[in-house]
């Protein structure tokens, strides 16, 4: 075989696995792209048209609707998984709105999976997108491959072997569907005790540093060490799991938290975004409810993360996050102090030895408020 044959079967074969693998997720409303997938189709993109994108999510938080960029050439990319027209108009007013469009002459939606059938053209001010030609889908991008010199097969082709070796750290093969079914399925076994569960999805110091800011994560992490501590106490958890039949799960990118389009998110999630407590880029974040056959509601736990190959529980993040940055500004301190002190606290010579007590009250009331 050909090195040209050769080099070509291969990407196919590569990218035709990535395109199935997020449709399957998608499936299971698994729309997460995070870093790892922007920095593989900006690699990807770079190598197709010799453009130098960068990943402005890494450098600039505020620039919505966009993930890539190349200023030089003035084009832009946003990556996604959603292909619905809805999406994509989304997509084109925030650009706008932003004044992107001022900044970049064209904007290009690359689309993991399929692209909606859609004719036409979107017009404002000077600039134009072309439904056609600025929607882009995996089975368009081969076609471009296909025309490259045998030389540039062959490096893509290389490159590819070497990120699929990397799978580990490859957004695309994990979680795995069969996976993600088995894990929260053992949460329905009446055998398993949830209280343990729950303790092996503890967030340790490198988990919250890739889900908050530098400034809050070794707050955080402190916190849920107090949390996980108390959960053992909780003989009542085994109950929020009886009689439930079923599970489903909600997810969101920080790209959409970002844009205000993460629609499967708490409304929290975006005060804890605009006060800077999440760390850009990184991860998505899930929610997964418990459901008993017949009914339309059960119980959530909000957020869960998949990060170094296991599954993480962040119980309501943007609480633990409001309460760390209402006590960084002071706004409570000093009324803190001697309330504490007033109870019988006096112990308290720091800001981060209030912040400790006042955290710990707050989470154990929220956890015991939940149970009743």
């Amino acid at each position: 075989m050909d090195i040209r044959k050769k080099s070509l079967d291969h990407i196919v074969q590569q990218l035709t696995h990535v395109k199935s693998h997020v449709i399957a997720r998608a499936g299971l409303r698994l729309n997460d792209l995070n870093i790892h997938a922007e920095e593989f189709f900006k690699s990807l993109l770079n190598m197709v048209y010799g453009y130098k994108l960068v990943n402005l999510n890494l450098d600039d938080i505020f620039k919505t609707a966009i993930d890539l960029a190349d200023p030089d050439v003035k084009i832009a990319f946003q990556i996604t998984s959603e292909n619905s027209r809805k999406k994509i108009n989304e997509t084109l007013r925030k650009f706008c709105e932003n004044e992107s469009h001022k900044e970049f002459r064209t904007l290009k939606i690359l689309i993991i999976g399929d692209a909606p059938s859609r004719k036409g053209d979107f017009k404002f001010e000077d600039f134009l997108f072309d439904y056609n030609k600025d929607v882009v889908d995996i089975n368009g991008l081969l076609r471009v491959i296909q025309g490259l010199d045998t030389q540039l097969l062959k490096e893509i082709s290389d490159w590819l072997t070497r990120e699929f070796d990397r799978k580990q750290n490859y957004s695309f093969s994990i979680p795995d569907k069969q996976d993600f079914e088995r894990y929260f399925a053992m949460f329905l076994n009446p055998d398993n005790d949830a209280r343990l569960l729950l303790l092996q999805a503890q967030p340790t110091l490198a988990d919250c540093k890739e889900i908050f800011a530098e400034e809050y994560y070794r707050h955080v992490h402190s916190l849920y060490t107090i949390y996980y501590y108390q959960l053992l106490e909780e003989s009542k958890l085994n109950n929020t799991f009886r009689d439930k039949d079923f599970f489903i799960s909600k997810s969101s990118t920080y790209a959409e938290l970002r844009d205000g389009i993460a629609r499967h998110l708490p409304g929290g999630m975006t005060d804890a975004f605009k006060m800077g407590a999440l760390r850009p880029g990184k991860v998505s974040y899930y929610t997964i409810s418990f459901i008993a056959n017949g009914k339309e509601h059960g119980v959530s736990f909000k957020l869960w993360a998949y990060l170094n190959n296991r599954w993480v529980f962040f119980p309501k993040p943007w609480q633990i996050a409001q309460g760390i940055h209402e006590l960084k500004t002071n706004s409570r301190f000093r009324f803190l102090i001697k309330a504490l002190k007033f109870l019988g606290v006096k112990s308290i010579r720091s800001q981060d030895d209030a912040h400790r007590v006042f955290m710990t009250v707050f989470l154990l009331g929220e956890f015991t408020s939940e149970q009743n």
